[in-house]
């Protein structure tokens, strides 16, 4: 099943936007600040972030981060480009 994920950086790393860019393309992520990213996958949260080579092993090791599943309950002030992306996503994932 097809969700979003709020991906949360510890520092600036501009080798993870690349991967983000790459592996999900521009459709399927939102860039919020350089610390968070809405991703839009069918992979599991530890997907997320083992694919962007973040962790222990990985080659983001360095680079604290989490991803958290978004559960349809979200408020705040924002550009309206993020509630589009928002909506069409959850429409999306509808109609899976």
């Amino acid at each position: 099943m097809a969700q979003i994920f709020a991906l949360m950086l510890d520092e600036e790393d501009e080798d993870i936007h690349t991967q983000i860019w790459q592996r999900y393309g521009p459709d399927n992520f939102i860039k919020l600040s350089s610390l968070a990213y809405l991703v839009y996958t069918t992979e599991s949260a530890s997907d997320v972030v083992n694919r962007l080579g973040i962790g222990s092993s990985g080659t983001n090791s360095d680079t604290g981060a989490v991803a958290f599943s978004l559960n349809g309950q979200y408020s705040g002030f924002f550009d309206k480009k993020l509630w589009r992306w928002v909506d069409r996503k959850r429409e999306e994932a509808r109609a899976r």
